[in-house]
């Protein structure tokens, strides 16, 4: 008996201890791990929309400076054309258009540092697309004018061009940007749209 007991006791002493690291997760540790990992989740899927939001905006900022910059420009396709132009109301609209164009031109500029864009290091594919606009812009002008039908052609391919800043415009707007980009784009807008119809009066009284 007391050789029985003796052994019980061994057996207890030689017995290993529950590791704390082999005990089950309660319900709550549980809960909290599943709240936390879905949390955690949630981040990473907000940075993610949120950078490549940014790239975005940014983009179409970088496409209308370097839009503006090539329609005021004094090489550009509009300053080129509208010395040769035979109406005189044509050529007075096209200085009006060119004058807004390089108003806003200067006034997003000069906001370039604030939107942390370099304008000497504009993404290539931005650069490359844009050359085409211009120089599809460009071509359809030069064709015209060898071909007598500049005047109306200027309308045209002058309205196209109006149209899609203004829709680039709209773009950038429904990024919501700050106020001061916010200015300068409407008055854009305001601009451009009074012109539009100013092409859209001519070719009207033209045909």
């Amino acid at each position: 008996m007391i050789r029985m007991d003796n052994y019980d006791y061994l057996h207890k002493i030689s017995a290993k201890p529950t590791s704390p690291s082999s005990r089950t997760f309660s319900p709550l540790m549980i809960r909290f791990i599943i709240i936390a990992s879905a949390i955690v989740a949630l981040i990473i899927t907000l940075s993610i929309i949120i950078g490549n939001v940014t790239g975005q905006t940014k983009a179409l900022y970088e496409s209308l400076h370097l839009r503006l910059n090539n329609l005021s420009s004094d090489v550009g396709p509009i300053a080129s054309y509208t010395r040769e132009l035979k109406s005189s109301q044509l050529r007075a609209l096209a200085g009006t258009l060119r004058s807004a164009l390089t108003v806003a031109n200067q006034d997003l500029a000069g906001l370039l540092p604030e939107l942390k864009i370099d304008p000497t290091s504009i993404r290539t594919a931005t650069v490359d697309s844009e050359f085409t606009i211009l120089s599809e812009y460009n071509q359809t002008l030069r064709d015209a004018q060898l071909n007598g039908l500049l005047d109306r052609t200027f309308v045209s391919s002058t309205s196209l061009q109006i149209a899609l800043i203004i829709a680039l415009s709209t773009e950038i707007l429904e990024h919501n940007p700050p106020d001061y980009i916010r200015t300068v784009i409407d008055q854009l807008m305001t601009d451009l749209t009074r012109i539009e119809t100013g092409f859209a009066n001519f070719n009207n009284g033209s045909s």
